[in-house]
């Protein structure tokens, strides 16, 4: 169905019409138009007309980046998880609060983690932004001071939103044993 050359990626029609392929950017709401930019956007990494990198950011839906403080405890539940998983907020904990920089996370990682067991860590993670609109910005402090507020009973369903795994950015303190 397809040609093996670049250009013959470009110009053959994946609808089976054997039309040459326009750029189809202009993203309109039938299902040809979606078939086609899906397909389009496939094979032109092969071609060399947009880079992976591209692609992915063409054909993922928006995300919003939160980072978030951790003890060793946390993070040896993040790694039990496979890095895919916030653990549950035990009875006294019933907000969840991801941070919205990296200051403020390593802030809190230095001086809260670190004094109290020894080793503090900045985990990032992506989340769909669908999902997050639901939830506010707070600002508890300096102007960097800035976190959401997300009730523990939306753990879950947030878990469900993570896009990818949480990741270790920074760590301090006492992190000879990692």
């Amino acid at each position: 169905m397809f040609a093996r050359s670049p250009i013959g990626l470009l110009e053959q029609s994946a609808l089976g019409g054997g039309a040459p392929f326009a750029f189809p950017f202009s993203i309109r709401s039938d299902r040809r138009a979606a078939v086609s930019v899906a397909v389009f956007s496939r094979f032109a990494i092969y071609a060399n007309v947009v880079s992976p990198t591209t692609y992915n950011a063409l054909m993922t839906e928006d995300i919003t980046v939160l980072l978030r403080p951790v003890g060793p405890r946390e993070l040896a539940l993040l790694e039990a998880s496979s890095w895919k998983r916030w653990p549950a907020r035990l009875p006294e904990q019933p907000i969840f609060y991801p941070v919205a920089n990296f200051e403020y996370a390593s802030e809190i990682a230095s001086k809260w983690n670190v004094q109290h067991s020894g080793s503090g860590h900045v985990t990032r993670f992506e989340v769909r932004t669908i999902f997050m609109r639901r939830y506010e910005l707070h600002q508890v402090g300096a102007s960097h001071h800035v976190e959401w507020w997300i009730p523990a009973e939306d753990l879950d369903e947030l878990n469900e939103n993570i896009v990818g795994t949480i990741e270790v950015i920074a760590s301090l303190g006492n992190t000879a044993s990692l």
